[in-house]
């Protein structure tokens, strides 16, 4: 049992574990809704967004945001609402779709004020000796994970790589483990006596939530726990610049859950931001290369938001010493390269001389329009969806300064990561 404390109303309530706050509330006699949300809402659906509430105390004892929360409505005075989502670091939540894991105190009804709660922060990992054993490594045999895999050897490091059955095992790898983030039983055999995981895989190019949540979510969960029962003394994660924009999409929020549990995981973490990436063949550069081969012309999103465009070998450089500097436990790295391009300028240096010509602008209200027709016709994997446009909009801002100071981290500009 856990005990819920409704702290405007001035009552508590003991209800079972995973009991969601609406269902605590409505034990309690406290409604989370205002006015005419009384009759007018979702009925626990997390759509109306109508049952936000404030968590003064207890956030890691409820489970972590939902995909719903990040897209949930942003309820304005005068009846008019923005598609914000929750606020996860003032610490903002929906009733109907927190789960309660453990105690928690609450503020309901935050727009008629709330008492002020500090901006939740990373918090501070504890240091742990340096444990010899392998390197245990996911995502070998992608993009990223095939260079840190090289770098590590290169450091002299021994590296343990989860490899899914059917693939070619990856070069610079010392033991072979056969399975995926599904697979428990693989993943604790991945961990055993590692003395640090660093999680490339992911789930990616597609727009089934529930593939994104089985493996960026539930699988980095149970990697990140079993690790903790192993003794793992740190855990890098290589999560992605969407991750801060979780309303964006399923991907989105799928990188945010993951970074989340990560963070509650017990196991002393570093978390890697980087943009899109380029080099070894990378997607974006087969994908425009591919339309290249087949078409005079290439067609790419509008947009003047720059992008900041990182080469993979920065990225897997920064993996390893974000693995063996002390200092950066607990911090959350925002990667990029030093070049500020739009998505026209990038797709136009990956075509080469010549390749501006070949460049076509779709509009953004078309692309958008592109966009949510192929999110119909083919949900799963559309060449183009809502949140890559979003995306490509909104640009990839990133502050290097902490990566350059704690990580020694010197991107190349994108005509050397290009060369």
């Amino acid at each position: 049992m856990a005990t819920v404390h409704f702290l405007r109303e001035g009552r508590e309530v003991d209800v079972r574990i995973g009991t969601t706050l609406r269902a605590a509330a409505r034990a309690a006699d406290v409604c989370v809704y205002s006015r005419a949300r009384k009759l007018l809402n979702c009925y626990g659906h997390g759509r109306c967004g109508s049952c936000r509430l404030v968590v003064t105390d207890g956030w890691d004892r409820l489970t972590a945001p939902t995909a719903k929360e990040h897209a949930a409505p942003r309820p304005l005075r005068g009846g008019a609402h923005q598609p914000a989502g929750i606020v996860p670091p003032l610490r903002e939540r929906l009733a109907c779709q927190a789960r309660v894991m453990g105690d928690v105190a609450l503020w309901t009804h935050p727009d008629q004020g709330a008492p002020s709660v500090a901006p939740e922060s990373d918090p501070p990992c504890p240091k742990k000796r340096r444990r010899k054993g392998p390197v245990a490594l996911t995502g070998a045999t992608g993009l990223l994970g095939a260079v840190v895999a090289r770098e590590l050897q290169a450091r002299g490091h021994t590296v343990r790589a989860l490899i899914r059955g059917g693939r070619e095992g990856a070069e610079h790898i010392d033991e072979e483990i056969v399975g995926d983030l599904r697979n428990p039983v693989s993943l604790e055999r991945l961990v055993h006596k590692a003395s640090a995981v660093i999680h490339c895989a992911s789930a990616m190019g597609t727009n089934d939530a529930a593939l994104l949540d089985a493996v960026n979510v539930e699988g980095t969960r149970d990697l990140v726990r079993l690790a903790h029962g192993a003794g793992v003394p740190r855990f890098i994660l290589v999560s992605s610049i969407a991750a801060r924009r979780p309303a964006d999409g399923p991907y989105s929020a799928s990188k945010w859950a993951q970074e989340d549990a990560v963070r509650r995981g017990g196991v002393p973490w570093v978390v890697l931001q980087p943009p899109v990436m380029v080099g070894n063949n990378s997607q974006v550069e087969r994908a425009v290369e591919n339309i290249g081969r087949r078409s005079p012309r290439v067609p790419v999103v509008g947009g003047d938001a720059p992008l900041y465009p990182v080469h993979v070998e920065d990225v897997a450089t920064a993996c390893v010493e974000a693995m063996e500097r002390n200092g950066a436990l607990g911090t959350t790295y925002q990667l990029g390269g030093p070049d500020a391009v739009t998505f026209r300028e990038l797709a136009s240096a990956l075509l080469g001389e010549g390749g501006a010509a070949d460049v076509v602008t779709i509009p953004v209200p078309l692309a958008r329009a592109i966009a949510a027709v192929l999110g119909t016709v083919v949900p799963d994997k559309a060449p183009l969806t809502t949140e890559a446009v979003r995306a490509i909009v909104a640009g990839t801002p990133v502050d290097l300064g902490p990566a350059r100071a704690d990580l020694g981290f010197a991107p190349r500009t994108l005509a050397a990561a290009l060369s």
